[in-house]
């Protein structure tokens, strides 16, 4: 289960990216250890990624040998 977060931590969370340095190693680092929970490359037949986020219980899956199309907002709600 998700912990809610208040008004001002998520307010935090947001000032803190928005203006990150992309070129610091550490900044896109941070963004990804922040929204991402953790990801699993399936090899084989079923090439595919799936990505679970911090922010929902769902997931997005990906397949590896086709270009990723549409933003990840997109494939959540395909869910």
């Amino acid at each position: 289960m998700c912990p809610v977060l208040t008004f001002k931590e998520e307010r935090y969370y947001y000032e803190k990216f928005k203006d990150g340095d992309a070129n610091n190693i550490a900044f896109p680092t941070t963004l990804v250890d922040t929204l991402i929970n953790r990801v699993f490359l399936c090899d084989g037949d079923d090439s595919r990624a799936e990505i679970f986020c911090n922010a929902s219980n769902m997931s997005i899956n990906c397949n590896i040998g086709e270009p990723f199309k549409g933003s990840p907002m997109m494939q959540l709600a395909r869910s």
